[in-house]
């Protein structure tokens, strides 16, 4: 087909702007409008271009996106400009990432005493103080820190940072597509315990939010989590990816398999 040596176009994806930004509104429409909606774009937008979807979220009047890595962010922020749209580093950070993170304004995820001592090194030498955002590993076993003692050392540490400010406490539903899941009610009764051990550090976060898209489908986390932020005087943020790009998994109920037969 065509000239010699020519490729052959074997596939090709069209990005509609106009159902990007419908998905995200009826999100929001979902969730409410006292509920941070944080459009995922990781993974260079699901493979849609972050460099067409972020922009097109913004329009949509994403306030949060949210990216892989700083590389992403960075890559983000060059093409947002220096605006009000703030982006958040889920899926962790290098230690050496923290100086980027100052520079593109970029919000990292933190667990370790490591990523506090780095990112207030970083404020540091920008003279400015940094925001991040505290990672709770309630049963998803990927990344966050474990409730307990290892949670007080880190949020007394950032309670005392002068340079560091703890903006938002989050974690990861293991299997938030499924209705009335007991792993799901377990994970949501660690991470009340876990913010009960950040706020008595003195910790006041401004941000709580804890679902993804099928947590938005499921409801009832969805609702647990507003309850749970305006108790503490927060506002909820939820994450959806997949949503935004049309997919959705289909809502499961939960089966008592101990008392199959």
């Amino acid at each position: 087909m065509g000239a010699k040596g020519s490729e052959i176009l074997k596939s090709w994806v069209e990005i509609s702007k106009a159902r990007l930004q419908e998905n995200f509104r009826a999100i929001q429409s979902v969730v409410g409008a006292g509920v941070e909606v944080l459009a995922v774009v990781k993974s260079n937008g699901y493979g849609h271009d972050a460099a067409i979807c972020g922009p097109a979220l913004v329009g949509a009047k994403a306030r949060w996106l949210g990216v892989s890595d700083v590389e992403e962010g960075a890559r983000l922020r060059k093409q947002l400009g220096e605006g009000s749209t703030r982006v958040l580093v889920m899926c962790g950070m290098e230690l050496s990432d923290a100086a980027a993170m100052a520079q593109y304004g970029l919000t990292p995820v933190v667990w370790t005493m490591e990523h506090v001592a780095a990112m207030e090194k970083a404020a540091r030498a920008a003279g400015q103080r940094l925001q991040v955002h505290l990672e709770i590993d309630t049963g998803m076993s990927r990344q966050g820190v474990q409730v307990g003692a290892e949670l007080v050392e880190v949020a007394q540490r950032l309670a005392e940072s002068r340079w560091v400010h703890c903006e938002g406490v989050m974690s990861h539903l293991s299997c938030s597509e499924v209705a009335g899941s007991s792993v799901t009610e377990a994970q949501r009764e660690k991470f009340a315990e876990a913010i009960a051990q950040v706020t008595a550090a003195g910790i006041q976060p401004e941000l709580v939010h804890l679902g993804n898209s099928s947590a938005v489908d499921e409801g009832s986390t969805m609702e647990w989590v507003r309850v749970t932020a305006k108790k503490m005087g927060a506002k909820a943020m939820v994450r959806p990816g997949l949503a935004l790009y049309g997919m959705c998994m289909p809502v499961e109920v939960a089966r008592d398999w101990a008392a199959r037969d």
